[in-house]
This record gives C-alpha cells, structure tokens and sequence, in this order.
C-alpha cells in the first residue's frame, strides 16, 4: 500500500493519513477485500499515542493506578451520565458550563448525604 493523501474527519477534526492499495486489481482476494477499486487504510496522525498509552495501561503499575481511578472517580461520572441521565452539557461558554456542572456536582453530592442520612427513604 502505499501513501494516497491526508483527510481531516468532519467529525472530530482529526488528521489522518490514507494509504490505497496499488496491486489491487490483479489480486486474487480482492472481493474478501474490498468492493471497490482498491483498498483504503485510514491511519490516524495519533495512532502511536494510543500505542504508548495502551503499553503504559498493560503495564503492571498502569494496571494498578487504573484500577484506583475505577474506584475513585468513574462511578462518579458513571452515576451522573446513566443513572441521572446527564449525558451533555446544555449551556455554552465558560461560565455557564461551569455553573451547570457544579448544579450537576451538588446534586450529586445532596443524593449521597440523603442516601447517608435515610437509607430506606430511597428509590
């Protein structure tokens, strides 16, 4: 394969490099392959990033400061998003969004010290 050029996605804004095959047509496989002319591979700028922090998370400290961070503030964001249904934030700028996440924050904790306070009261 070999380089074709550089696309950045609508999406996220990424930059990724785009490789074409060039031996396509005379290839046996070419239907297991692909449907088109030739093969495309999208190779993002920040693949070797998510290598390096994937080799860092298989490590044995990775592992352990990970499963800390599990305990310590992933049920947090896990509680806001699903079971107050908080995906997004609804306001722009700054100071807004920072006001409707310490709304979300207080609301957060209010529930904890409830749960605390009558155990049985809650549903």
């Amino acid at each position: 394969m070999t380089y074709y050029s550089e696309i950045v996605h609508k999406a996220n804004k990424q930059k990724s490099k785009v490789y074409r095959g060039t031996q396509c047509s005379k290839c046996p496989s070419k239907l297991l392959c692909t449907k088109g002319n030739a093969r495309q591979i999208h190779v993002e700028n920040r693949t070797h990033l998510r290598t390096q922090i994937r080799k860092l998370l298989d490590s044995p400290e990775g592992k352990k400061i990970y499963r800390l961070r599990q305990q310590i503030i992933e049920p947090i964001f896990g509680n806001i998003k699903h079971n107050l249904k908080y995906t997004m934030l609804h306001l722009r700028t700054l100071e807004k969004v920072n006001a409707e996440w310490q709304l979300i924050c207080l609301t957060h904790n209010i529930k904890k010290i409830w749960k605390v306070k009558y155990p049985f009261n809650m549903k």
